[in-house]
């Protein structure tokens, strides 16, 4: 079994969260975190591109996986851009309407990123 935490534990950034996560003697156990991005505006973006390698070395400590906006736009892919050298796997909700378009597209990011999307409802 693989105890997994969101990055949002405290308040604070991605990286305080993971540091956190690592500093505090009962997350021992935790070995992988979910990074959240529910929204992913300019600022959550510029924020990640900050942290990113600083949250980087911590991957011989945790796994990581990324949360994807809930209503998720075909342009998300830029978050698969900026995180796929640091996720082990994308979480991801299928949108409203128009399931069959983002289903094809969602196969073109597996044929690109590899077979590492989870469908979570």
């Amino acid at each position: 079994m693989i105890i997994s935490v969101p990055s949002y534990v405290i308040p604070g950034s991605y990286y305080e969260n993971v540091k956190f996560i690592d500093s505090y003697k009962s997350y021992k156990a935790v070995k992988s975190i979910e990074l959240l991005f529910f929204f992913f505006d300019s600022e959550t973006k510029e924020l990640f591109k900050r942290e990113k390698e600083s949250i980087k070395t911590y991957t011989d400590r945790f796994s990581f996986t990324v949360h994807m906006p809930e209503h998720l736009l075909l342009e998300h892919v830029e978050i698969v851009e900026l995180t796929r050298d640091l996720a082990a796997r994308y979480i991801i909700h299928l949108p409203e309407s128009n399931t069959a378009q983002f289903m094809g597209e969602l196969e073109r990011w597996r044929a690109m990123y590899g077979n590492n999307f989870l469908i979570e409802n």
